[in-house]
C-alpha cells in the first residue's frame, strides 16, 4: 500500500535521520530479482534514474505517520500480519517520489508463524520476506513516480486509484519477479509468496484473477496506464478494464 502524506519529503528523511533506522542494504538475489523487474517496467513505458530510498528497523523507530497509528495492536489478526503493506509500507507525496519502509520488527513476527506452518528455518523465511515486501513496495513506486507518459497526472491521480488496482500492480510486480523462474530458492521463495496471498484480504488476492493472463506484462502495464490517466476512475469499472480491456465497453473478445 502507498500511503499519501502531506509532509515535504525532504522533511520526511531528515526526521529519520535521528531514528534508528538504516539504509536497506540489497542481497544478491534482490539486487538480480529488480535487474528483472526495472527490465519489465523500462521495456513497458517507464523510465528512472535511480532506484528510491529504502529503509529499514522496527515499526515503532520510524516517524508516525497517519496510518501508522494502530501500531502493533493488530498481530493477533492474520489479515494483518500477513498483509504485506503492514510489513513493510511506500510513502509518498502527491507530487514527487516516495520512500520505502521495511519493518523488520513485523516481518520477524510474520515469518515465525510461516515457519513454524511450512517447517522452514525462521532466519530463512525473514529473508525470503523481506525480499517480497521490498518488491511489493517497489512495485507502488514504479506505478506512482516512474512513468514517461503523463507523468504529472499519473503522480497526482495515484492516490485516488481503487486500492485493488494499486495492490494488483504491486503484487504482479512480485510475481513478475520471479515469473519463468526455477530453483531451489525461488521455489520457496514463490511458496511463501504464494501462502501469504491466500491470507491476505481481497485487493491483494485480487491479481489472481488474471490467471495465466498475470504473464502479459505489456497488455496490463498499458491497461494500468490508461487508468492512471484518469480516463475510467469509475470504482468498480477499473479492475474489471485491467482484467478484460475493451471488452468492458465493447462486445469484443478480451485480450
Amino acid at each position: 500500500m502507498g500511503i499519501m502524506v502531506n509532509s515535504n519529503k525532504i522533511q520526511i528523511l531528515v526526521t529519520m535521520l535521528i531514528f534508528p533506522v538504516k539504509a536497506y542494504r540489497l542481497n544478491s538475489l534482490e539486487c538480480y530479482l529488480l535487474k528483472k523487474v526495472e527490465d519489465i517496467y523500462l521495456g513497458s513505458g517507464y523510465s528512472f534514474k535511480r532506484w528510491p530510498e529504502i529503509y529499514f528497523g522496527n515499526f515503532e523507530d520510524f516517524p508516525s505517520i497517519k496510518l501508522d497509528q494502530d501500531k502493533n495492536t493488530h498481530l493477533d489478526n492474520e489479515l494483518y500480519f500477513y498483509n504485506i503493506d503492514y510489513l513493510g509500507l511506500y510513502v509518498y507525496n502527491s507530487t514527487s517520489e516516495g520512500h520505502i519502509r521495511i519493518f523488520i520488527d513485523r516481518i520477524k513476527y510474520c515469518a515465525s508463524k510461516i515457519a513454524n506452518n511450512l517447517n522452514l528455518k525462521v532466519d530463512v523465511v525473514v529473508n525470503d520476506l523481506q525480499t517480497i515486501v521490498l518488491i511489493h513496495e517497489i512495485g507502488h513506486w514504479l506505478t506512482h513516480s516512474c512513468h514517461v507518459k503523463n507523468k504529472k497526472i499519473r503522480l497526482n491521480g495515484f492516490s485516488s486509484q481503487e486500492k485493488i488496482i494499486k495492490e494488483t500492480l504491486a503484487q504482479l510486480t512480485v510475481f513478475w519477479s520471479i515469473m519463468k523462474m526455477k530453483n531451489k530458492e525461488i521455489d520457496r521463495l514463490r511458496m511463501i509468496f504464494d501462502y501469504l496471498v491466500d491470507r491476505q484480504s481481497n485487493p491483494y488476492k485480487a491479481f489472481r484473477e488474471l490467471g495465466n493472463k498475470k504473464t502479459y506484462v505489456k497488455t496490463l502495464l498499458k491497461r494500468y496506464g490508461y487508468i492512471a490517466d484518469e480516463h475510467i476512475f469509475n470504482f468498480g469499472y477499473d479492475f474489471n478494464y485491467l482484467l478484460y480491456g475493451d471488452i468492458v465497453f465493447k462486445k469484443k473478445k478480451a485480450i
